[in-house]
C-alpha cells in the first residue's frame, strides 16, 4: 500500500506540474515544400492542426497551400501568375487572393479554397481588385476591396460604412464582429475600428498617444471580443501592440515588432524588431526560440509566428538550416498530457482500492 501511495503522490506531483507550468517548451515540424519549391511559409493555422500558407518556385512565382494530416496540396492559382493565403477556419476553408497582370500594374482578387475548389469571388463581390484577410467557423468572409471594405456571408457581399472615411477588414470573429483600419478625413490618420450588425464604432486611442504621429489597425479578434491593435511606426515612436477589451487597453512587449494573431484564451504571435518569433501568455512575453526543446534549438531560427490554435500550437515561419520554411510549433508535452496524467492516478486509485477491498473481503471470510 505504501508503494501505491508514493506512486499516486508521484503522479500528482507530476499533474501538479504540468498544470503550474508558466510556458511550455515547444517542439518544431519542418512543413516543407511541394516538388520545385524553394521557400514556404505558414499565414494561418485552425484547432485541427490545419495550415493555410504559401509557398515559392524556382521561378519567383507563389502558391497557396493547405497542410493537412502531415501532407501538403497546392490550392493552384485559377490560371494566375501567383496566389496567396492569409486565413483558415476550422472546417478547413481558406481565404487569400490571387495575383496576376504585369509585375508594374498587378491585379488582385480574393479568393475562396474551399471542398477541393478555388474560387474566384472577385464576380460575387462585383469588384475589380480585392484582398480576401479572414474567414470565421460559419464561412463569412471579409477583405478589402476597391470599393472598400467587405463583409461577405456566402450569398451577399455588403460593403463597411466607415462614417468620415474608408475601410480596410482584417479579421471577423464567430459572432460576425469585425475589425480592421479605417482611414478618417478629419484628422488624416487612421484608427482601428470594430463593425458589428452594421454599425463602424472606432476605437479609443491607447495610452500614450501622439496625436499627428500615431496610427492604429484592429488586426484580429477573438469569440470573448479581445481585439488585437497595432500602433504603426512613425519617426517619433515606436510599433506598440495592444489587447483592447471592455475599454482597457493592455500593452504587448514585442520591442517595436508586430502583433499578428489572438487566439481564445488571449494568446498572442507575431515577431519583433530583430525578427524574432514573439509569444504572448498570461502576461509574460516570450522569444519562442528561447522556448525550443534542444534538438530543435540548434537548427532552427523561428522568424515570425503568424497564427495561434487554442490548443497553444503557433505556426510560422522560420530559417531551418538558412532556408525560409512554414513551421509548426507544438507544446511539450502536448495539450492533454495533464489529463493522461490525471487518468492514471485515477487508474492507480481505482486499483489500490480493488485490492484493498478484495483483501478486506479476504479477511472478512477468513473470520466466518
Amino acid at each position: 500500500m505504501q508503494t501505491q501511495f508514493r506512486l499516486m503522490v508521484t503522479l500528482a506531483a507530476l499533474v501538479a506540474a504540468a498544470a503550474q507550468a508558466e510556458v511550455p517548451l515547444y517542439r518544431v515540424h519542418d512543413l516543407g515544400v511541394l516538388p520545385g519549391g524553394v521557400d514556404s511559409g505558414a499565414r494561418a493555422i485552425n484547432d485541427r492542426g490545419d495550415v493555410a500558407g504559401d509557398m515559392r518556385y524556382e521561378n519567383g512565382t507563389w502558391q497557396a497551400f493547405l497542410y493537412r494530416n502531415g501532407q501538403m496540396q497546392g490550392l493552384g492559382t485559377l490560371g494566375w501568375r501567383s496566389s496567396f493565403a492569409a486565413d483558415i477556419n476550422n472546417r478547413g476553408d481558406v481565404v487569400g487572393r490571387i495575383d496576376g497582370g504585369d509585375p508594374g500594374s498587378p491585379v488582385h482578387r480574393p479568393f475562396l479554397y474551399r471542398d477541393g475548389r478555388m474560387i474566384d469571388l472577385q464576380p460575387v463581390l462585383d469588384v475589380s481588385q480585392g484582398f480576401a484577410w479572414g474567414i470565421n467557423n460559419s464561412g463569412h468572409i471579409v477583405g478589402v476591396s476597391d470599393k472598400g471594405a467587405f463583409f461577405y456571408d456566402g450569398s451577399r457581399a455588403r460593403f463597411l460604412e466607415i462614417p468620415g472615411g474608408s475601410g480596410w477588414a482584417n479579421e471577423i470573429n464567430d459572432q460576425d464582429a469585425v475589425v480592421g483600419r479605417a482611414y478618417l478625413e478629419d484628422c488624416s490618420c487612421a484608427k482601428s475600428f470594430v463593425w458589428r450588425d452594421g454599425v463602424t464604432t472606432v476605437l479609443p486611442d491607447p495610452p500614450g498617444h501622439l496625436p499627428g504621429y500615431d496610427e492604429y489597425e484592429a488586426r484580429d479578434i477573438n469569440n470573448a471580443g479581445q481585439i488585437l491593435v497595432h500602433k504603426d511606426f512613425s519617426y517619433v515612436s515606436l510599433n506598440r501592440e495592444f489587447i483592447y477589451s471592455d475599454g482597457v487597453y493592455t500593452a504587448i512587449n514585442f520591442v517595436n515588432g508586430s502583433a499578428l494573431d489572438i487566439n481564445e484564451r488571449g494568446w498572442v504571435v507575431g515577431y519583433d524588431y530583430y525578427e524574432r518569433a514573439m509569444l504572448y501568455r498570461d502576461g509574460e512575453s516570450y522569444r519562442l526560440n528561447d522556448l525550443l526543446v534542444p534538438e530543435d534549438a540548434v537548427h532552427w531560427d523561428l522568424a515570425y509566428a503568424s497564427g495561434i490554435n487554442d490548443r497553444g500550437v503557433i505556426a510560422g515561419i522560420g530559417h531551418l538550416d538558412n532556408q525560409w520554411r512554414a513551421f509548426i510549433a507544438t507544446p511539450v508535452p502536448e495539450p492533454g498530457t495533464a489529463a493522461t496524467l490525471l487518468a492514471g492516478l485515477g487508474m492507480v486509485g481505482w486499483a489500490a482500492r480493488r485490492r484493498a477491498a478484495r483483501s478486506h473481503a479476504s479477511g472478512c471470510a477468513g473470520t466466518t
